[in-house]
């Protein structure tokens, strides 16, 4: 098959990762926290499977010391020495080991998956929770993606299976390993040693080759993630219109296939070097083992060794090669999954910043004036800031339009003022306190803020608009009310079910809407906060003229005697705010009303002039 050309990372704009590998020394303490976690989502079960496991790795050693008995005993019944009562009596302990060893799996599997499942949800609430309180200038890093997709990865249910079946093998297999040891050693302590030697280039290469894979993995994160936004963009419904209009759909699948085969490529490579070394070590163990019963074999003919024992023995030396290679499949797991994944998870679960746990709230019922105080921002990863040096006040009861072309930074000093982003420099003020000092959830509470990007939940009419307020979202009158107020009271009366219609089609019997229509869902969903401070960002961009005044008619009877911001590429909403902030690249360049700033021919003047000759 013909490799198409591999494209180069700085091509691809990839950012290297910025988490290192996990430091040298952080085995310990990672096996350490996921014993706790493991001991603290179930304390009891926890105990109980490391009970059930250390009984099961003593049962081989047991298994093996019996099993002496029974060859010792075959052999004095062959010769007519023993009764075969005797043969009968060890044989019955031997299958009654052998029987215990094989019953108590049953009882692990059904443990395992309890404890499993409450880890999983333990995680998944951890992982969540985690990404609700980090602050969203974090989302702004294109390395966060890569970091969160691991540990996503890690807190799967399947990962965590995997997980704690290694993370009990290890101390069943080291008490079979111990005991076994102890068996053999007082029968040949130089064959025991011999053993175990040639038993180790196996593990240290299992051990190495898993983090070998690790890293490989952690290099090819984001070849993978843009790999399944590739994917996304030939299967989903949103874009198929768009791809089949302008032809993409080949130009796509050719990238998706260049770095489908920029990472298998690289897999292979690694596979094929690995199982090299995998078969060295391998042949390595078989002449450990071939040595040890060769050792064996020789301490029978030279008398130190009674036949039972030597037959013993060989099966004594099989089980110590097995409890090696599950240390070894167990170590790999910890060494590439635990390790190294779940530091990964760790790392993740560990980041900073989160927003503050402050308790102070604006005092009053609304938030007072707000001033931004020599404010500056800049985004994560990005040399030049997005604003510089805002200073402005706005009175409370003030109705605020912020204009500006795109890239100005209308967004971003929208998000400051909500506290969505903290300033890199200056300071955000609610009624002369602070913002950082003040209780984030406590000032949310108080604003309604409608995005241009606003989400549309696959849920129903109602509850699209219900969550505005979601601790009054099962109130139908007040629903009903906030709809009539934002005008998507229009859009329930042309539905099927009403405000009961499902509002999506990837689920049976849900249908979509248009552009505009979610924009009146989502202008409802600010009437439905019923806050004090108002923010309407571009809330008119999808709809037509009429649709358009009468957004701005129902802003005005929102706003009332509260708080209002709102943003738009359109001027003529500028008449119904009291005051015009204009932004350009960065800095706020004029404020004033519609009519001075128009009078003073400057900025706003010129945009003005440019969108009114569209309507002469």
């Amino acid at each position: 098959m013909k490799r198409r050309h591999r494209p180069s990372a700085a091509a691809e704009g990839y950012d290297p990762l910025s988490p290192p590998p996990p430091p040298r020394g952080s085995a310990p303490v990672t096996v350490w926290r996921f014993a706790r976690w493991v001991g603290g989502t179930d304390p009891r079960r926890g105990a109980l499977l490391l009970v059930v496991e250390l009984v099961r790795g003593l049962l081989p050693a047991a298994v093996v010391w019996v099993a002496r008995y029974v060859f010792q005993d075959a052999v004095g019944v062959f010769r007519g020495a023993l009764p075969a009562a005797s043969l009968l009596r060890w044989v019955a302990v031997w299958a009654g080991l052998s029987l215990l060893r094989r019953a108590g799996w049953p009882l692990v599997n059904d443990i395992v998956e309890r404890v499993r499942q409450e880890m999983a949800d333990s995680m998944q609430l951890r992982l969540q929770r985690k990404a609700g309180v980090l602050r969203l200038e974090v989302f702004e890093r294109a390395d966060f993606y890569d970091i969160l997709n691991r540990a996503r990865q890690a807190a799967s249910p399947g990962f965590f299976l995997n997980v704690l079946l290694s993370f009990l093998e290890v101390p069943g297999a080291v008490a079979t390993l111990i005991a076994l040891a102890a068996v053999v050693g007082r029968w040949s302590p130089w064959l025991l040693a011999a053993t175990i030697v040639a038993a180790l280039p196996e593990p240290l290469a299992r051990i190495a080759q898993s983090r070998a894979r690790f890293f490989l993995a952690r290099r090819q994160t984001a070849r993978e993630r843009l790999r399944g936004y590739l994917a996304d963009l030939l299967t989903s419904r949103a874009h198929a219109k768009e791809v089949r209009t302008f032809a993409l759909a080949g130009w796509l699948l050719g990238r998706w296939r260049d770095l489908y085969w920029a990472v298998a490529d690289d897999i292979y490579a690694q596979q094929r070097a690995q199982s090299l070394a995998g078969a060295g070590a391998a042949g390595l163990g078989a002449l450990g083992l071939a040595g040890g019963m060769g050792f064996a074999a020789w301490g029978l003919l030279g008398g130190r060794l009674q036949a039972g024992q030597f037959a013993a023995m060989l099966l004594a030396l099989q089980s110590i090669q097995g409890a090696m290679r599950q240390i070894t499949h167990a170590l790999g797991q910890y060494v590439g999954d635990l390790v190294l994944t779940l530091a990964d998870l760790f790392v993740y679960l560990d980041l900073e910043p989160e927003e503050t746990g402050a308790t102070g709230a604006p005092e009053g019922p609304g938030t007072g004036d707000i001033t931004l105080d020599a404010v500056s921002f800049r985004y994560p990863q990005r040399a030049e800031p997005a604003l510089r040096d805002i200073r402005v006040t706005l009175r409370a009861g003030e109705r605020v339009a912020l204009v500006g072309e795109n890239g100005a930074g209308k967004t971003t000093l929208v998000k400051l003022l909500t506290g969505l982003y903290r300033p890199t420099e200056g300071r955000v003020l609610y009624a002369g306190r602070d913002l950082g000092d003040l209780d984030v959830r406590a000032v949310r509470d108080r604003q309604a803020a409608v995005f241009q990007d606003h989400v549309q939940y696959a849920f129903s009419l109602s509850d699209n608009i219900g969550y505005g307020r979601a601790e009054r979202s099962s109130d139908r009158g007040a629903v009903a009310a906030a709809a009539a107020g934002g005008g998507a009271d229009t859009v329930a009366s042309a539905l099927p079910q009403g405000y009961d219609t499902l509002l999506t089609r990837e689920f049976s019997g849900g249908t979509d809407l248009s552009g505009g229509q979610w924009q009146r869902v989502a202008v409802s969903r600010g009437f439905m906060r019923d806050a004090p401070l108002v923010v309407l960002d571009e809330p008119t961009a999808a709809l037509d003229p009429r649709a358009e005044a009468e957004v701005f008619r129902r802003f005005a009877a929102l706003a009332g005697g509260r708080t209002a911001v709102l943003v738009s590429h359109r001027l003529g909403f500028a008449r119904l705010c009291d005051r015009v902030l204009v932004l350009r690249d960065g800095r706020l360049v004029e404020q004033g009303t519609h009519d001075e700033l128009v009078a003073a021919g400057e900025e706003y003047a010129r945009m003005w002039e440019m969108q009114a000759q569209w309507y002469r």
